[in-house]
Formats: C-alpha cells, sequence, structure tokens
C-alpha cells in the first residue's frame, strides 16, 4: 500500500512538472506572437529627385528625416540630373524597394516608369507635381496653380498706373523652353494678370540661366513698366532684395518671393520684401512618407493630399 501511495505521488510530480512546462511554453508562445504583432516591418523607400541641390528638395529631405523617428522606414535619395530617370529605375528594381517617392520637376514626364513599378506592385507617391494619368497611388503637393493665382493677385495689388506690369524670376527647377501645364504656377499667373484690363506679364527670367542679380538689374534698367517681381526661388528673392537695398530702389520694384528663410524673414520686417508664399516643404516629405507607410500598412488612403499654403506679408505698423 505504501508502495502504491509513493507511485501516486511521483505520478502527480511529474504531471504538475508537465503542465507547468506546457503553461510556460504557451505563455512564451503568446508573448512571441505579441512581440511580432507589435513590431512593424522596416519599409524601404527610394526617392527620386531632379532638383537634389534646390532649397525645396533639401527642406523636402529634412522632412522626410524628420519623418524617420515616427515611421520604421529607411530611404535612399536618387539624383536624376545625374543619372537618367530610365537608369534609376533600373536600379531601383534591382534594389528591391517597397516605395518610390517621385519630386521631379515634371513628375508626368515619367509615366512609362511610373506604371513600371505598379506592375511589380511598388507603391509610388508623386510630391510637388501630379502625374495624374498613371498608376500612382497618391500625390502629396499644393495647388501650384492656386498658389500662382494667390502670387499674382499680390502682384497686382501692387501695381499702378504708371507701373501696371508684373516680372517673373523662375528658380533652378524651371528650364528656359520646357513646355508648361497650363494648370502649373505659372498658369495661374498668366490666368489672374490676364483678367484685368491693365497689365501683362512683361518679363520672365531663368535664374538657371542667368543670375537672379543680373536680371533684376535688367528689369530695373529696362523695363520700367514693371511695378514687382515674383521670385519662386527664396535664394533668388534675397539676390534680387540685395540689389534693390544697393541700388537705393527699394520701393520702386517690389519683390514677391518664395519659400521661408530667416534672410526673407529679415527682408520682409525690413519692408525690401512685400510678401512672401510659403510651401511648406519640409510637411510635404513628412506627409509624403507617412501616406507612403499607410499604404504599405494596408490602409486605404485618399489619392490627393493637398499641402495648404501660406502667405506672409509684412506686420501692419
Amino acid at each position: 500500500m505504501k508502495y502504491i501511495i509513493q507511485l501516486i505521488e511521483v505520478f502527480i510530480i511529474i504531471l504538475i512538472i508537465t503542465l507547468s512546462v506546457y503553461a510556460y511554453n504557451q505563455v512564451e508562445a503568446l508573448n512571441i506572437m505579441k512581440r511580432n504583432a507589435s513590431v512593424e516591418r522596416q519599409y524601404h523607400v527610394a526617392l527620386i529627385s531632379d532638383t537634389v541641390d534646390s532649397y525645396g528638395t533639401d527642406q523636402f529631405v529634412q522632412g522626410i528625416q524628420g519623418s524617420l523617428k515616427d515611421f520604421d522606414t529607411v530611404f535612399e535619395t536618387y539624383d536624376a540630373q545625374s543619372e537618367s530617370v530610365e537608369a534609376i529605375f533600373d536600379m531601383i528594381k534591382l534594389t528591391d524597394v517597397d516605395g518610390v517617392i517621385l519630386k521631379l520637376d515634371q513628375n508626368a514626364a515619367a509615366a512609362p516608369w511610373i506604371d513600371q513599378l505598379k506592375s511589380e506592385d511598388i507603391f509610388v507617391v508623386t510630391a510637388g507635381n501630379d502625374a495624374p494619368n498613371t498608376g500612382r497611388d497618391v500625390y502629396v503637393g499644393t495647388n501650384k496653380y492656386n498658389m500662382g493665382r494667390q502670387a499674382a493677385k499680390i502682384a497686382l495689388s501692387l501695381t499702378s498706373k504708371q507701373q501696371p506690369d508684373v516680372g517673373i524670376v523662375l528658380g533652378p527647377e524651371y528650364e528656359q523652353g520646357e513646355t508648361f501645364s497650363p494648370n502649373n504656377f505659372l498658369g495661374g499667373i498668366y490666368d489672374t494678370v490676364g483678367e484685368v484690363d491693365e497689365g501683362a506679364v512683361a518679363y520672365v527670367g531663368y535664374a538657371k540661366q542667368i543670375r537672379a542679380e543680373i536680371i533684376i538689374d535688367d528689369v530695373l534698367k529696362n523695363y520700367p513698366n514693371i511695378a514687382v517681381v515674383i521670385c519662386t526661388d527664396p535664394v533668388d528673392a534675397v539676390r534680387a532684395a540685395r540689389v534693390l537695398v544697393d541700388k537705393n530702389k527699394v520701393g520702386v520694384l517690389k519683390i514677391i518671393a518664395g519659400g521661408d528663410t530667416p534672410e526673407l524673414d529679415d527682408s520682409l520686417d525690413q519692408g525690401i520684401i512685400s510678401a512672401t508664399l510659403i510651401e511648406d516643404y519640409q510637411q510635404l516629405g513628412y506627409m509624403s512618407i507617412a501616406y507612403l507607410n499607410q499604404l504599405l500598412n494596408g490602409e486605404e488612403i485618399t489619392s490627393y493630399v493637398n499641402i495648404p499654403i501660406e502667405i506672409r506679408l509684412p506686420d501692419a505698423e
């Protein structure tokens, strides 16, 4: 009888140990599942730009870098000025990327390659300007046409009967001789100026070919009917402002700037620049990564994300 009781005790101990091991394994398995569920995969994103040296793209990349703390993403930049877009797309297909952000001067020109990426289930975000007749997944940017209209309205408010005309200095992202969409920034300016009886766009200068200082000097000497010049790039606007200060022409020719830099803020406070239109490039970069991550995580999103424009004027005295 004593022997039987001992056997029962040994059996109970073995059973307890077995159940404990099983329970422990089940708990560990559950913990592993929870950990795996809470860890999102790190995504690999490629940024393609043909304006890598511009202020806008620099700010855009800063926005992407700022997003990395919120999204487990790595990215690399491809310079479409030093490599052809076709060659870059071929490289990207070999690097097993999860998504591509396009920030080209004309994203629509990359339509064939966008559709190739989509055929391989790679998500595509167009930033800054759209490629609507492609399979791109989402556009993130400002409404450039409306931005042009806003700039033109401010410009027209600064003209007079003696000086009814407007000039434009286009930044390094613009090439002389290229065809512009009527829905872009320039289209908004031309349409708005064309709505008034007096005044015209009397001068368009390309800072990529001629420095802004030379353009402004030419306007001052040879275009007395121009009251205001719209500069799309903040560096050009600052250079234009310096010419006005050096020649004591502040107020004779007015400047509307694009961008948000300390130098522009100083010129605005001093009354050298009349207004700035701020396209938040950092927000644009951040939101490009944010929406791309939503796509990669299987979420449904809108296909058009509008980044608002801020208009900054001198403080009223």
